[in-house]
C-alpha cells in the first residue's frame, strides 16, 4: 500500500510539473513593503504600501522551451566600441583629478571624441614611452610574495635611446623604442611600421642627420645587373675562340709537313 501511494504522490506532483511547464505565465508574486516617497518611479503603488512583481514569462525562466521565442539582446564584455575605447583610454596617461575627470566627462568637455575616438586637444603623452609599439611602464604592477602579501612595484618598460636609419627619405631616426619595437623594425621595417601604426616622424625631435652612403639597391636591379654582366663575359669567350680558329686556319700547318721538313 505503502509504494502505491508513494507512486501515487509522484504521478500527481509530475502532472503538476507538466502544467506549470506548459503555462504561459507563472502565478505573479505579490510581496508587501513598504516603500520610500521618492523611490516610486517604476513601481505599482497600492493604498496598503505594497507592489507586484512583474510576471516573468516562461521561456525567461526556462530557456529550452520555445514556446515564447523573443530576441533578447546578450551583453558583450569585448564589442568593437568597448575595446576601441579601452584602447584609446589606455594610450594616454592621466594626471590628478581634475584631468581624469575631463577624460570620463564629469563636470566637464571629454577629451576624446566618440565617433573619431581621437583627442580634442593634444594630450601629452608620458616620456617614457615606445615610440613605434606605444607600449608604457605598468604603475599597477604587484608583487605577491608566497604568503600572499601585495607590494606595489613598477613594472618599468626596456626602452632604448636608439638612432635608425630611415632608407626611403636616406635619413637617419633617433627615437626611445621598446626591445619589441625593435624586433618589429628589424622582421618588417621601418616604412611598414610606420604605414602600419601611422606614425610621423616629420618632427624636428626625430631628426638624427643624414648619412653619406648610397642606397641599396632593390632585387631586381641586382638581377638585371648580374645577367647583364653573364651575357658580356659568354660574347667575350665565344668572341676569343672565333679568333682563335681564324689564326689556326691561316696557317693551315698539316703534321705530315712539318716532319718532312725535319
Amino acid at each position: 500500500m505503502q509504494i502505491t501511494n508513494k507512486i501515487y504522490k509522484l504521478i500527481k506532483y509530475v502532472y503538476i510539473l507538466y502544467i506549470i511547464i506548459h503555462s504561459n505565465f507563472i502565478f505573479p508574486k505579490v510581496i508587501l513593503t513598504q516603500i520610500n516617497k521618492n523611490k516610486t518611479n517604476n513601481i505599482l503603488k497600492y493604498p496598503n504600501y505594497f507592489y507586484v512583481i512583474s510576471l516573468y514569462r516562461k521561456n525567461v525562466r526556462f530557456k529550452n522551451n520555445n514556446v515564447l521565442n523573443k530576441s533578447v539582446t546578450k551583453f558583450a564584455l569585448n564589442t568593437k566600441k568597448r575595446h576601441k575605447e579601452a584602447l584609446a583610454i589606455r594610450k594616454y596617461r592621466m594626471t590628478g583629478p581634475s584631468s581624469i575627470k575631463k577624460h570620463y566627462g564629469f563636470g566637464a568637455h571629454k577629451r576624446i571624441n566618440k565617433v573619431t575616438m581621437l583627442p580634442h586637444k593634444e594630450i601629452k603623452l608620458p616620456i617614457r614611452r615606445c615610440a613605434i609599439l606605444g607600449k608604457m611602464d605598468n604603475w599597477n604592477a604587484r608583487k605577491i610574495s608566497k604568503s600572499g602579501v601585495r607590494t606595489h612595484r613598477i613594472q618599468r618598460l626596456n626602452l632604448i635611446n636608439k638612432r635608425i636609419f630611415f632608407e626611403e627619405e636616406n635619413r637617419f631616426i633617433k627615437m626611445k623604442v621598446s626591445a619589441k619595437g625593435l624586433k618589429t623594425i628589424k622582421k618588417y621595417g621601418l616604412a611598414y611600421c610606420i604605414k602600419k601604426f601611422n606614425l610621423d616622424f616629420s618632427k624636428k625631435k626625430y631628426d638624427a642627420g643624414y648619412s653619406s652612403r648610397r642606397r641599396k639597391k632593390k632585387t631586381q636591379e641586382l638581377n638585371q645587373t648580374n645577367s647583364e654582366r653573364t651575357n658580356v663575359t659568354n660574347e667575350n669567350t665565344q668572341q676569343s675562340v672565333e679568333e682563335v680558329d681564324k689564326i689556326m686556319d691561316k696557317l693551315n700547318l698539316d703534321d705530315k709537313k712539318i716532319h718532312k721538313d725535319l
